[in-house]
């Protein structure tokens, strides 16, 4: 794999589980105290439940990037398993990625038009008055390191050495 590839994907792995990781926890230690305060002192954070929302949105997107390096997307096998003959499997796994490709790319455009209409329109979030078009734009960036990660995944099965054996990413 060229090494402008492997720089690249240290770099979306970095990012991809510090976003993750700190999304994650964040959100975990807001829905603690939530909980505290509502059962201890009947009452809670208001903004609380719209805030672990958002993390969450971040977290996933970030997350479905980093399942195409792992291969944790499910998937369905058994057809490439019993019907496609094993020369074929490489090139069905680049045919595979390229299709997923396609939809991020389609996804990545939609949240685009999304995340530009709704900072024109200066929607906000009921409670924390936050930009709703920062939360498409989660979305997009999610979409642009999926199709970063599937790009990659495609040069690793062309050039032979995929982590999964020539699988498909999902």
């Amino acid at each position: 794999m060229p090494s402008a590839l492997v720089k690249l994907d240290k770099i979306l792995e970095a990012i991809e589980k510090n976003i993750v990781g700190y999304a994650t926890i964040i959100m975990v230690i807001i829905l603690f105290i939530n909980v505290v305060l509502r059962n201890f002192f009947h009452s809670g954070l208001v903004w609380g439940n719209e805030l672990s929302s958002y993390l969450n949105i971040l977290a996933v997107y970030f997350a479905v990037s980093a399942g195409f390096k792992y291969g944790s997307h499910v998937g369905v096998s058994a057809f490439v398993d019993y019907v496609i003959p094993k020369a074929l499997r490489k090139g069905t796994a680049v045919l595979t990625n390229l299709i997923t490709l396609l939809f991020c790319a389609v996804v990545l455009w939609l949240a685009y038009r999304m995340s530009l209409a709704q900072f024109a329109n200066g929607q906000v979030s009921p409670v924390m008055s936050f930009p709703l078009g920062a939360i498409y734009t989660i979305l997009l960036l999610g979409m642009i390191f999926s199709c970063l990660r599937l790009v990659i995944e495609i040069v690793k099965l062309r050039k032979g050495d995929g982590t999964r054996g020539g699988e498909a990413s999902c």
